[in-house]
């Protein structure tokens, strides 16, 4: 069983993408304000794609730009797992656009929220330098429900015409991110900035923050572009729509949304912009209380796994495309194969072993990348000794180096930590 265990853990070398560590998602999009001038692309005409995108891609976080309180309150209502802070730039209440922040309820929970005013008195209803109009940015402090993560998202709509309000505004998100004593943390800084990548609002931006697209592990899918002007022909070539980031453990993919409504009309004039990201930081309030009472760290086993031991392969490929998973490897003639559906993988395996297998590769990220620092399974087995679980086997040689334990939980699934550098 030991033996099959261990080439189990060699074939998800590069196949098995799935993370110990959560996966998030963030959106900025501009959904045009609604006004009847836009004819067939005004808002009671695409308002029912918007929401389907949305839906489509699922964000943790959806940062919405030129949001009357009509369009918020549609958004509210239709998108049933999500809340969202913010207020109308107008009156500091219901009038005027939002700079909303949308976020997924099921998920994160909202600690504190606050809109200020792009200007030199950001605390009140103001215009800012040159500005045609008011401007704001939204942001809020979040915590995720399950792993205690949190991040702070910021949501801003620079102004159009006020060459020296862009610059300024850039500057004064700086300047609240410092008041906020943040510059350290986990923060994503989206909307639409109305300013090309070699702007000084936008360089201003990159001397402090990372440009998502830039450090993405994944190039750019989509349009180099993010406004279409509803053009439905037109490839998007003005990039003014952006994600910044700054303290997250990495960057997955980067998209330019260009999606079409059902008649091939576009769902806004701008796309939305999308990032898949992870968060560098530690359980929220695990390190210190276990360290404290246990007088140990917690485990870090790396990158994880699950496959499954199946009595017919062709008719578990069957049964689990029917549930949307598609084959991303493996060869079905010699009885084993991965599947996928969106970030969930799993492996079908017909005679190799008795029970469903769960695997984990200490020095590894989920691409099989190795990572910086990680806990080296003999400290791994000193932790699991520690808590009188049972090593049924033990392939550790020397004082470093490669290496393979095998567990079994209550139930008798058993648990391979399978160590490669």
């Amino acid at each position: 069983m030991r033996i099959n265990l261990i080439i189990l853990g060699l074939v998800f070398f590069s196949l098995v993408n799935f993370k110990l560590q959560a996966q998030h998602k963030a959106m900025s999009y501009n959904i045009r304000y609604s006004t009847s001038n836009d004819g067939e692309n005004a808002w009671d005409n695409r308002k029912e794609a918007v929401v389907a995108l949305i839906k489509n891609y699922e964000p943790d976080f959806l940062g919405i730009q030129e949001g009357l309180l009509s369009q918020v309150a549609y958004l509210n209502k239709n998108l049933a797992d999500y809340a969202y802070t913010g207020v109308g730039r107008d009156d500091g209440k219901e009038k005027g656009e939002f700079s909303a922040i949308f976020y997924n309820g099921k998920a994160f929970k909202l600690i504190t929220g606050e809109t200020f005013w792009l200007s030199t008195t950001p605390e009140k209803i103001s215009v800012g330098w040159d500005a045609a109009m008011e401007r704001i940015c939204t942001y809020a402090l979040f915590e995720h429900l399950t792993t205690g993560e949190k991040i702070y998202v910021f949501n801003a709509h620079f102004d159009h015409i006020g060459e020296q309000a862009r610059k300024n505004s850039a500057l004064l998100i700086e300047q609240k991110l410092q008041q906020l004593q943040i510059l350290t943390e986990p923060v994503i800084v989206m909307g639409d900035f109305n300013s090309e990548p070699n702007s000084p609002p936008i360089q201003t931006f990159t001397s402090y923050l990372d440009d998502g697209v830039a450090i993405s592990e994944k190039s750019l899918y989509g349009p180099k572009g993010t406004f279409n002007g509803f053009d439905e022909n037109l490839i998007p070539q003005n990039r003014i729509d952006y994600i910044f980031c700054k303290n997250l453990k990495s960057v997955q993919k980067y998209r330019h949304i260009n999606d079409k409504r059902n008649n091939g009309l576009c769902p806004s004039d701008h796309l939305p912009i999308y990032m898949e990201f992870t968060l560098n930081k530690k359980i929220t309030g695990y390190d210190v209380s276990l360290s404290e009472t246990k007088n140990q760290s917690i485990m870090q086993l790396g990158n994880f796994s699950i496959s499954l031991a199946v009595k017919d392969i062709k008719a578990s490929k069957a049964f689990y495309e029917k549930l949307g998973f598609t084959e991303f490897g493996g060869d079905i003639a010699q009885n084993w194969l991965i599947l996928q559906n969106d970030t969930c993988t799993i492996g079908l395996f017909q005679g190799m072993f008795d029970k469903n297998t769960l695997t984990f590769n200490p020095g590894w990220d989920n691409n099989a990348n190795n990572l910086k620092e990680f806990t080296d399974i003999r400290q791994l087995k000193e932790q699991l000794e520690a808590e009188n679980i049972t090593i049924l086997s033990d392939g550790i040689k020397g004082e470093k180096g490669p290496g393979n334990l095998v567990l079994m939980d209550p139930d008798g699934n058993p648990i391979l930590i399978d160590q490669h550098r």
